[in-house]
């Protein structure tokens, strides 16, 4: 079987970290809803649920759905389901996702937040 990359070496350094990282290898498909994904970026960042589904436009509140697409991807949600549950355009949520190098560190904070309330949940 032939096993190629298509990208920039950057794309495939970035693809090779996050697999070699285990960013990927921990995550559930759909292990979180996503409501509850908003209500973590709400709990950690600060950012109403309601805000990150209405029309601002405000730098924290786009932040916040930067980082609610880029974590319900990690979840295994896809970027039309994520679109349709924000009210957003299919092609703002592929834009959101394509910044993700500024926000890794706050994406592993709020899926530490997610899976620690599941266990606590759970438990």
């Amino acid at each position: 079987m032939d096993q190629r990359v298509l990208g920039d070496e950057e794309f495939v350094e970035r693809v090779r970290g996050r697999v070699k990282s285990g960013i990927f290898a921990r995550r559930r498909r759909h292990g979180v809803s996503l409501r509850e994904i908003g209500r973590g970026v709400g709990k950690v960042f600060g950012i109403p649920f309601g805000e990150l589904r209405g029309r601002g436009k405000g730098s924290g509140v786009m932040e916040g759905r930067r980082l609610f697409s880029l974590v319900g991807r990690e979840y295994g949600y896809k970027g039309r389901e994520i679109a349709e549950y924000l009210g957003k355009d299919p092609a703002a949520v592929t834009g959101y996702m394509r910044r993700e190098q500024d926000l890794g560190d706050k994406m592993e904070r709020l899926i530490l937040f997610l899976e620690g309330t599941r266990k606590n949940f759970n438990n």
